[in-house]
């Protein structure tokens, strides 16, 4: 059906609680990207504040904000499986809501896919804005290409960089018992499911360090 967001590449996936004063500035990283090939949804987690009159001062039909049901319960995990089952890309990219993307963030990952059609999820290198000493910096954890050695001790892919095939969504939803760190736990194992990573040394992300951000 033409024009209708079910024909978009990649599905941008984002949860969010009470993000009102950074969620717009992630969505317009978004709406400035030189791949124009994409919706994003955005997962309400039951936000108290003005979060979601925040999101629809943007007036574009790509953006779609969703109230997280009750009950499909609570907590970035189960917003995270709640936009990945109603996504319609055949490619969804994460992103958090305070998180930026870098203009070519969805062209590299789309090409990647195109060039490797056996992988199922996608990582890329990115900077840190820290808000509050006021500087740009690279970040703690090293990009490296995919080493499960390492993945096994530390938790190198940062989440904002990741993508993967809608396929590997529903196959491997994220575990809602796990309030934090979820994305480590499904890397583990998707890594463990012998699923395809790929990566770029490309930094294409900006993880925004300020009060109030989640470890």
């Amino acid at each position: 059906m033409k024009g209708r967001l079910m024909d978009r590449r990649i599905s941008v996936v984002t949860p969010v609680k009470n993000r009102a004063k950074l969620i717009v500035d992630t969505i317009e990283s978004f709406l400035n990207q030189n791949f124009q090939d994409f919706e994003m949804i955005i997962v309400d987690d039951h936000s108290i504040d003005n979060t979601i009159e925040s999101i629809l001062t943007i007036k574009d039909p790509r953006i779609k904000v969703i109230s997280l049901p009750d009950e499909f319960g609570q907590g970035k995990a189960c917003a995270r499986n709640f936009g990945n089952i109603i996504a319609c890309g055949e490619i969804i990219a994460v992103c958090d809501s305070d998180d930026l993307a870098e203009q070519e963030r969805l062209k590299v990952i789309h090409d990647a896919f195109q060039t490797h059609s056996e992988a199922g999820i996608f990582y890329s290198d990115g900077e840190v804005r820290d808000e509050i000493a006021g500087i740009i910096r690279d970040r703690n954890l090293k990009w490296s290409e995919f080493d499960l050695q390492r993945l096994l001790e530390e938790n190198y892919i940062t989440h904002s960089s990741v993508a993967y095939r809608k396929e590997i969504a529903t196959s491997y939803p994220y575990n809602p018992f796990f309030i934090h760190s979820e994305d480590y736990e499904l890397m583990l194992r998707l890594a463990k499911n012998k699923v395809k990573f790929i990566c770029s040394p490309e930094k294409l992300f900006i993880q925004r360090i300020h009060k109030g951000r989640e470890s």
